[in-house]
């Protein structure tokens, strides 16, 4: 009697829920955009004679190829602004940040020797051997003498 699940589904329902559900259906259907609205809604404009190489153009701008048969390609203004925008916020991602600290045996000076006071090769120790556990965190060895220290 009915051709598929959605007839039957729409029977069993009633007349005012299968009205409410065929107007909801009408204005979704209405309000959708073609596709050369929805392309201008996004910041694109059609371009027959963009030169591309791997879907950007000279300037750097996205393209779209083949949309329809027609190339599609973002209009500067939309362009210079997602750039703004993606900048600004790599800025703002960049100072929430807090500065690195450098891992021990990491800093700038360098620690002499007290023997011949040569430089020291500083490396950091590990948490879980015997001087390690004592609390050392860093081995320095001299480059020359081979003299040890912990600090």
């Amino acid at each position: 009697m009915f051709k598929n699940k959605l007839a039957w589904e729409m029977r069993r329902c009633g007349i005012d829920a299968t009205r409410a559900a065929w107007a909801d259906y009408i204005r979704e259907v209405s309000g959708r955009l073609s596709l050369d609205e929805w392309f201008a809604a996004q910041g694109y404009e059609l371009s027959d004679s963009v030169t591309h190489a791997g879907g950007i153009s000279r300037d750097g701008r996205p393209v779209i190829i083949d949309a329809q048969g027609r190339t599609w390609v973002m209009s500067a203004q939309e362009f210079i602004r997602q750039r703004d925008a993606a900048i600004a916020a790599a800025v703002s991602a960049r100072k929430d940040k807090p500065p690195k600290q450098p891992a021990p045996g990491e800093s700038l000076a360098s620690v002499l020797c007290p023997v011949c006071f040569a430089v020291m090769a500083k490396s950091p120790i590990c948490p879980n051997c015997s001087k390690g556990r004592s609390g050392y965190k860093i081995l320095c060895a001299c480059t020359e003498c081979g003299h040890e220290v912990f600090l």
